[in-house]
């Protein structure tokens, strides 16, 4: 077996045609940690996140399939370096739970459905371009998924969700709860305790 490179090769682009999908079927739910000037369901289109649409044709919204994948994603990238993270931070943004009128057909790149794809873990841990290159193979195959299902680059055991806005009106959001308030200092505190950081005095 010919050793692995010091540094991983790039993730190769999809084939020109994919074949079958493998596909995960789930109504939710999903979780959005956002600000609270905004409601949780954003289609971005900005082409800067992993699956966003290369050319900027179709909005993507991303969430965690649990309350734990939600945060990690948003409250790790401030508290990697210092492993406190303020209530200043908590009191602009809110947690809202999403499901679905009916069960989302997602692209599974979780486990084996990466090898019949040709493709490999880099893409939801690698090159963000690329990954967009595959988003848009997946949006505009003749199966028509809802969007891809993905494992959380900083907590493989978690997934996350990026949903395509074809399925918006599908989506249904409940209250947000705000992650300065009683409830939602209680689900920060038992997921900062699982990561082993807290709250800043």
């Amino acid at each position: 077996m010919p050793p692995e490179p010091a540094t991983p090769a790039p993730h190769p682009p999809p084939p020109p045609r994919l074949g079958p999908l493998p596909i995960h079927e789930s109504p939710g739910p999903w979780f959005r940690v956002h600000r609270l000037a905004h409601d949780a369901m954003y289609f971005g289109k900005k082409a800067t996140y992993r699956f966003d649409s290369p050319a900027r044709a179709y909005g993507v919204l991303y969430a965690g399939e649990d309350e734990h994948c939600a945060l990690i994603e948003t409250v790790f990238s401030v508290t990697r370096r210092y492993r406190l993270l303020s209530r200043k931070w908590l009191s602009g943004r809110s947690i809202s739970r999403i499901s679905s009128a009916r069960k989302l057909r997602l692209v599974d790149i979780t486990g084996e459905g990466l090898i019949s794809l040709g493709a490999d873990a880099r893409l939801f841990s690698g090159d963000h371009a690329v990954a967009r290159m595959w988003s848009q193979a997946f949006h505009d195959h003749a199966e028509q998924p809802d969007g891809i299902r993905f494992r959380s680059r900083l907590d493989p055991s978690r997934f996350n969700v990026a949903v395509f806005e074809r399925v918006r009106s599908m989506l249904l959001e409940a209250p947000a709860i705000r992650l300065d308030g009683p409830a939602g200092l209680a689900i920060v505190a038992k997921i900062l305790k699982t990561y082993g950081t807290g709250l800043a005095p």
